[in-house]
């Protein structure tokens, strides 16, 4: 999925990772204050700066990350995630559940009731799949629109064969460009930062 010209982060996200900042560090770095004072820093540059229209060769896109090479049995096991936190979260709004338009939090999984709308699902994904072995600069999380103009997100997974979509709607991994999605902004992979998702 093509990395365009910088955008801020979506405010539920942004708002996620101050109050779990281990989950918000840069590839490779851990999650302290000193690395959440950038996040901060990042975020507000991009938002307020003249340098908000950075374009792809910014070196705040310029980061590399990592690729999962995945063995047959470790796709499989990527796999049984995706259909298995689809299966373990009930979908319910935001609205409903917190009383906001837009709260990000990561269900507890494998518990009685566990509810959540797609970025829930994405975050709880993309915890089992650290915890699998997958490198974290490996995941990202993309946001696009449905055929019905409804903002969805869901979890990339960089391969050496492209990136691949984790999605609440669906119980296959597929290829992101397979998805019938308009595609907005997404995380630069094994990044803070956030860009438009290039046409």
């Amino acid at each position: 999925m093509p990395v365009g010209e910088a955008v801020e982060p979506p405010f539920g996200y942004f708002d996620y990772c101050h109050r779990f900042g281990a989950d918000c560090s840069e590839f490779g770095v851990p999650g302290n204050d000193e690395a959440q004072a950038a996040i901060n820093t990042s975020y507000w540059d991009l938002v307020f700066s003249s340098k908000a229209e950075a374009q792809p060769g910014d070196e705040r896109l310029s980061v590399s990350w990592a690729v999962a090479d995945l063995t047959s049995e470790q796709w499989r096991e990527v796999a049984e995630i995706n259909l298995r936190v689809n299966e373990e979260i009930t979908s319910v709004a935001d609205a409903v559940q917190y009383g906001r338009r837009d709260f990000w939090s990561a269900p507890f999984l494998r518990r009685k009731k566990t509810e959540g709308d797609c970025e829930d699902y994405v975050l709880a994904k993309r915890r089992e799949l650290i915890a699998l072995g997958v490198p974290e600069g490996a995941l990202s999380i993309a946001i696009g629109r449905t055929p019905r103009r409804e903002v969805h997100a869901v979890l990339l997974i960089a391969t050496p064969a492209g990136e691949y979509v984790l999605d609440n709607r669906s119980p296959w991994v597929s290829r992101w460009y397979d998805l019938n999605y308009r595609w907005e902004r997404r995380q630069v992979p094994g990044s803070q930062r956030w860009a438009r998702v290039r046409a």
